[in-house]
């Protein structure tokens, strides 16, 4: 779980908080995991300096895999298992997660239905902004349907004050 958790927030390195976030969501949904425990802190510790590699910038920990080979064989057991990528899909804490997994029909029609159901907007994101997303979403996936017209609506309106506002487009995106 953990390394599958981590590729699907990055191909190099992320923030430990996000890492964690992330993992233990993905914990919460799997029954047989004892939560007596801080599995999260036991895994880091064991995974560390055989698969993973902790780096510091700027005093912030970040966690990724040790070698690009280890990421390599990640993509291909995930690539390979539909299951996996529905357990990341339906556990995901980020949006990031969901668009980096969904490569196959039977994803990007999950992916499509959370953005129709406005699933999508109660997710966080690691780097552009929740709406941007979603408008993205919408078009590369051509999803012009009635149930998501006020949530679009919303979405243009939410960016298009940022701009206005004075906010550049490029800082509104890193968000």
């Amino acid at each position: 779980i953990m390394m599958n958790t981590l590729y699907s927030l990055t191909n190099t390195t992320v923030k430990n908080k996000y890492l964690e976030k992330a993992f233990n969501k993905r914990v919460r949904s799997c029954k047989h995991i004892d939560s007596s425990i801080n599995v999260f802190d036991d895994v880091i510790f064991r995974l560390t300096k055989s698969l993973l590699k902790n780096t510091y910038e700027r005093d912030i920990l970040n966690i990724g895999v040790i070698n690009p080979s280890v990421n390599d064989y990640i993509h291909f057991t995930i690539s390979n298992n539909i299951n996996e990528r529905i357990s990341i899909i339906e556990s995901a804490e980020y949006i990031e997660q969901i668009i980096k997994v969904a490569t196959d029909k039977e994803t990007k029609q999950i992916l499509i239905d959370i953005v129709k159901n406005g699933e999508l907007l109660r997710l966080n994101t690691l780097q552009n902004n929740k709406y941007f997303y979603f408008v993205k979403l919408v078009v590369e996936n051509s999803i012009f349907d009635e149930c998501i017209e006020n949530n679009l609506k919303n979405c243009i309106y939410y960016m298009s004050e940022k701009i206005m506002s004075g906010e550049s487009y490029g800082e509104l995106i890193m968000k």
